[in-house]
């Protein structure tokens, strides 16, 4: 389970930066999107199996809320982003299991 998480960290991260540099991205969320994708890196790379899954955690929750604050925004604008959605929902599991594992290392 660490390993696949591990994986869409990165999955996840390096689209983030493909969308960053593809040049049509909303200037308001340069930030908050490449702040996510380092954290997710970090996390990724995080070398002491006993802290990686809280470290998961903490950067696909922070992951999961700037991609759903980014999705609530293109639904105001009328203009509903599927490909923003899918990432808010992917780090919500993502964060879901990364607690399944910080809960269970507790036992």
């Amino acid at each position: 389970m660490l390993r696949a998480l591990r994986l869409i960290a990165v999955v996840t991260a390096l689209v983030t930066v493909v969308i960053l540099l593809g040049g049509n991205h909303p200037a308001e969320f340069t930030v908050p999107d490449a702040l996510a994708a380092v954290l997710l890196l970090a996390a990724a790379a995080q070398p002491t199996p006993g802290r990686a899954p809280a470290t998961l955690l903490a950067a696909f929750a922070f992951a999961a809320a700037v991609f759903v604050v980014a999705a609530s925004n293109s639904v105001v604008d009328d203009d509903v982003n599927l490909n923003v959605t899918a990432g808010a929902v992917i780090c919500a599991a993502a964060a879901a299991a990364s607690l399944r594992l910080v809960l269970s290392q507790r036992h």
